[in-house]
């Protein structure tokens, strides 16, 4: 699971590091992309699976679908989140990736970062889910440092990356 999550996160900081907007890109998500025509994707993809994420997620705004080698991929703002969910080809979940700030990640791993890196501002956060797991990468900038930090549902947390800020 540290490896996965490692792994992960060194891919997530470099996007965030390097290109802050492009956090969400097709890098990420390990399957090329096949772009079709609104039409094409929409047949592709399937009316129910549609129909299941827009019951699923009322109200979400900037709906994109793509097609990978293993399923489909579907972009979409949800209150005020970024966030990027994967479907198997049968339209079942395999994960999700959400980019949020401090506001959004449960107090008791706030309070946890906080403890341990006292005068570190939590940058941003990027939640991994699948199935049966959760983790969060969160990126801390300091007066010197940026610092990521991985850490699991249970509160375990590791550093995966730690770099120098230029002056």
């Amino acid at each position: 699971m540290k490896q996965i999550m490692l792994a992960t996160f060194s891919l997530l900081f470099a996007l965030l590091v390097n290109e802050p907007g492009k956090a969400f890109s097709q890098s990420l998500l390990a399957s090329p992309v096949s772009h079709y025509s609104s039409s094409e994707l929409q047949s592709a993809i399937g009316e129910k699976l549609q129909q299941e994420f827009r019951e699923s997620f009322p109200g979400v705004e900037k709906i994109s679908w793509q097609e990978s080698n293993d399923g489909y991929i579907v972009s979409f703002v949800q209150n005020g989140t970024q966030a990027r969910i994967r479907y198997k080809r049968n339209g079942d979940f395999i994960s999700s990736f959400r980019n949020y700030g401090e506001s959004e990640l449960p107090y008791y791993l706030v309070n946890s970062l906080k403890k341990k890196y006292p005068g570190q501002k939590i940058f941003g956060v990027t939640e991994v889910s699948t199935i049966s797991d959760i983790c969060y990468f969160v990126k801390l900038e300091g007066p010197k440092r940026w610092i990521t930090v991985s850490l699991s549902k249970e509160g375990d947390w590791f550093v995966t990356d730690s770099y120098r800020k230029s002056n």
